[in-house]
């Protein structure tokens, strides 16, 4: 029952990843459709570099963060793979004693 529940919690935080990182690719289409619009207002090209070079930095961290959600929860499955052979063993060895 353990198990499930441990299963299910990681389901839970890669449907929380996915969200998160649907609404990141949001926000970069955003910066793009940003720098169209300021092109057609006839922004100037630093104006707009500067804005797409800030929207970059942004989606560089908002990357990086998502990186470590994947390894975290890469993590608690290996952990979790561990745990399952462990227990695996431990009942084979029950039973040879037996």
């Amino acid at each position: 029952m353990e198990l499930i529940k441990e299963l299910e919690a990681l389901a839970y935080d890669l449907r929380g990843l996915k969200a998160t990182l649907s609404e990141n690719k949001r926000d970069c289409d955003r910066g793009l459709h940003f720098d169209e619009s300021a092109a057609r207002e006839d922004q100037s090209k630093t104006f707009r570099l500067s804005a797409l070079f800030g929207r970059l930095g942004d989606a560089y961290h908002d990357f990086d963060r998502r990186l470590d959600e994947v390894r975290e929860i890469e993590e608690r499955l290996l952990d979790l793979i561990d745990k399952v052979e462990y227990d695996t063993i431990a009942q084979t060895a029950r039973k040879d004693t037996l």
